[in-house]
């Protein structure tokens, strides 16, 4: 009888073993991949909400520091006279309402300065809280908004606030 010479490699069995092997391993990457994209996803989307909602409140800071007088004080709206950008007073009004934070000067329409939002609260700073109205009067010193919204994909909103001194006011 002759003998086979012994030949190098694998056989059925060990291929199938390690073929097994690399879809595990491969599988785990690609679930580890899909789970960073996803995180990756939410975390840009609270991203762009926060910085949505700083462009708003920065807006409305630079607005309420020049406040002269103030017409309006509720916790959903503050409509004051301003010195922003202009050597006359001007009537502004900022209002939330359905989602939206508004905003008019001269008595024009409301236009959104940021939709999307889960809540806006004005608020006098200086009030203690839970007062009635937020605090909020004709005679204070600063106001806060704060402003929440739900991101995409978020199971918590998130809350951004600004406080503005009122610079004019007698």
């Amino acid at each position: 009888m002759t003998r086979l010479r012994r030949e190098d490699g694998l056989t059925l069995v060990e291929l199938i073993v390690a073929s097994a092997l690399g879809l595990v391993v491969a599988g785990a990457l690609g679930l580890l991949f899909l789970g960073g994209t996803r995180t990756e996803s939410k975390l840009t989307s609270q991203v762009d909400a926060v910085e949505n909602m700083r462009v708003a409140l920065d807006q409305f800071a630079r607005d309420a520091r020049q406040t002269s007088a103030i017409t309006t004080a509720t916790c959903t709206e503050f409509a004051f006279t301003s010195y922003f950008r202009t050597s006359a007073p001007r009537p502004v009004s900022y209002r939330y309402a359905g989602g939206a934070l508004t905003r008019s000067v001269d008595g024009a329409a409301h236009s959104p300065v940021i939709r999307g939002l889960s809540s806006a609260t004005f608020r006098n700073p200086a009030a203690a809280a839970g007062a009635p109205n937020c605090g909020m009067t004709t005679t204070m010193r600063s106001v806060r908004l704060e402003i929440a919204s739900l991101p995409r994909g978020a199971t918590q909103p998130v809350t951004v606030g600004a406080t503005a001194t009122l610079r004019n006011m007698p």
